[in-house]
């Protein structure tokens, strides 16, 4: 594979544009244009430019034996009991969460209010400051 196929096939797996890549290294589209169709090879400079800018070492633009190395795969185990710790942690603050509503209801419903008819009353000094502290009189 040549350098003109290279550069044109790691930009496209990267999926960078020729527009993207032409501004990360100052350079027109149309020299990267030039490149990829063989026309012009990049300078040094443009080279060292542009393994930076795709990620690939220099040789992987250059050689023509160049081989990608295989990808390091990480795998990375997260302990079980941190996970059933977040669910329990989880399942009991919904817990709670339910029983403060649960008691805030009962605590903070309205009461209903209790109707005395003023002849029921009738004798009984009723000081004004305590109308409307639950205590409705009705006319007879």
């Amino acid at each position: 594979m040549s350098i003109k196929q290279r550069i044109r096939s790691i930009r496209a797996e990267q999926g960078i544009s020729q527009e993207a890549l032409a501004e990360l290294l100052d350079v027109s589209r149309q020299t990267i244009s030039k490149w990829e169709n063989g026309q012009v090879r990049p300078s040094a400079e443009n080279l060292a430019r542009l393994s930076h800018a795709l990620g690939v070492s220099v040789d992987a633009l250059v050689k023509d034996d160049w081989i990608p190395p295989e990808p390091e795969v990480q795998i990375v185990e997260v302990p079980v009991s941190r996970s059933r710790n977040y669910r329990l942690w989880a399942l009991l603050a919904a817990a709670v969460l339910v029983a403060g509503i649960l008691v805030g209801a009962l605590f903070f419903r309205k009461r209903p209010e209790v109707f005395v008819h003023s002849t029921e009353l009738e004798g009984e000094v009723i000081d004004n400051s305590m109308i409307g502290g639950g205590i409705t009189l009705l006319p007879p």
